[in-house]
């Protein structure tokens, strides 16, 4: 039972990410905001003409121009393309990721505790409860490492600016 909870709970937390989407043509203050999500994380960016993503390191975003370090075996340092060529940054928040997986082991543990005592009642339920309380600390301390780990997925989406 537990673990096929925790089986579940994992899949449950790896389909969750965040999406905001931003307005082009963007603003210095959205471009600054963009920035100080992206500092210190290695990116995902999508251009819009390209199937394909490409990585890249320190990521900072003008109103004028998106800029990145791409590996040195792509023969190019750094690579710099305007806001509209870009569709999506897409990074990682590992805070968050532990956040979502502690909360995620926590609910595990209510969940076993609601079932265990139900099904046994009076003073075994109770011992049932609190050993299934065990099982969420240790479940959400697990899952909070875990989720640190992976990260919780999010994307910033540069929406193209309205025809004119």
């Amino acid at each position: 039972m537990v673990r096929s909870c925790i089986a579940l709970a994992a899949l449950v937390a790896a389909g969750c990410s965040t999406v905001r989407i931003v307005k082009q043509p963007l603003s210095d203050i959205d471009a600054q905001s963009i920035t100080r999500e992206l500092e210190g994380k290695a990116a995902s960016i999508k251009l819009r003409d390209q199937a394909r993503s490409t990585d890249g390191t320190d990521v900072v975003v003008t109103p004028a121009a998106v800029e990145w370090d791409q590996s040195m075996s792509s023969g190019q340092p750094r690579m710099q393309v305007p806001p509209e060529a870009i569709d999506r940054i897409s990074f990682r928040k590992r805070a968050r990721g532990a956040l979502d997986g502690m909360l995620l082991g926590l609910g595990i543990g209510v969940g076993v505790a609601m079932v265990n005592g139900v099904e046994r009642g009076g003073e075994r339920g109770a011992l049932a409860i609190i050993g299934a309380v065990e099982v969420g600390l240790a479940s959400a301390l697990v899952l909070a490492f875990i989720g640190g780990a992976i990260g919780h997925p999010y994307s910033i989406e540069l929406a193209p600016s309205p025809p004119r």
